[in-house]
């Protein structure tokens, strides 16, 4: 896959407590994370989180420290859940018909791409985040993933996320 590391357990850069392990495989891009058992229970759900922001696919970067680097978001903890209830009460992306508005006619997809992310960030955990990716369909809808669903991004809530 082009990247060189050696298996093993990883602390994160900084992290002088330890708290979070981070297991890598070898020939995988897939990883797992693993917290210190001797730590109170963390509820690691979306509604849970302290603050949500935006960030544009521009100015993702891998291994970025969230909580520090950017200001802002919504942090009110009624605006989190109702932005959560909201995002599980939409049509999934595909029963919405979203990539019909990019299909060619020789069944290829146009202008589908990574829009940015939402991050839910846990002041308990700062070396923690949950990602729901945003995909852009030609800028005319929006989906959101969460929890492994791609769910349409109601407009209004894309635009309060990009205001905030």
């Amino acid at each position: 896959m082009g990247e060189a590391f050696q298996t093993g357990f990883y602390s994160i850069d900084g992290d002088t407590t330890g708290r979070i392990l981070i297991r890598r495989s070898y020939n995988s891009e897939w990883f797992s994370i693993y917290r210190k058992n001797s730590l109170p229970s963390f509820d690691y759900a979306a509604e849970n989180c302290d603050r949500l922001i935006l960030l544009l696919a521009k100015d993702l970067k891998w291994g970025q420290p969230l909580h520090s680097e950017h200001e802002g978001g919504i942090s009110d903890k009624t605006a989190i859940t109702a932005f959560c209830r909201e995002i599980r009460t939409q049509e999934e992306a595909g029963e919405a018909g979203l990539l019909n508005l990019v299909k060619k006619s020789d069944g290829t997809y146009e202008n589908v791409y990574v829009y940015g992310a939402v991050f839910d960030l846990f002041d308990e955990e700062p070396n923690l985040a949950l990602k729901m990716e945003i995909l852009s369909y030609n800028d005319l809808a929006f989906s959101i993933s969460l929890e492994g669903k791609a769910y349409v991004l109601p407009r209004e809530w894309l635009e309060r996320l990009l205001n905030e």
